[in-house]
């Protein structure tokens, strides 16, 4: 996962639900200093959210991410980026 992806499924992850906005800020800023593991790991690792939770968010992005030409920078700028 790249950092445009990273951010897309944070961005709906806290759209459904799944986590807060705090919990996203706290596993960002862990991931950003040590990128070596994608933001749905580590939230998984952290506790913040299930297996199950990061498997639909990740396919969500997957998806999205296909509709617009299998760019993440553009799906994220469509998603408010």
């Amino acid at each position: 996962m790249n950092r445009d992806t990273n951010l897309l499924f944070g961005v709906f992850a806290v759209q459904l639900g799944k986590i807060t906005p705090h919990q996203l800020a706290a596993a960002a800023a862990a991931w950003a200093t040590d990128p070596t593991s994608n933001l749905g790991d580590r939230l998984i690792a952290e506790g913040s959210m299930t297996e199950s939770d990061r498997d639909l968010i990740a396919g969500l992005v997957d998806n999205a991410v296909q509709a617009h030409g299998g760019d993440a920078q553009a799906t994220l700028a469509a998603f408010g980026g």
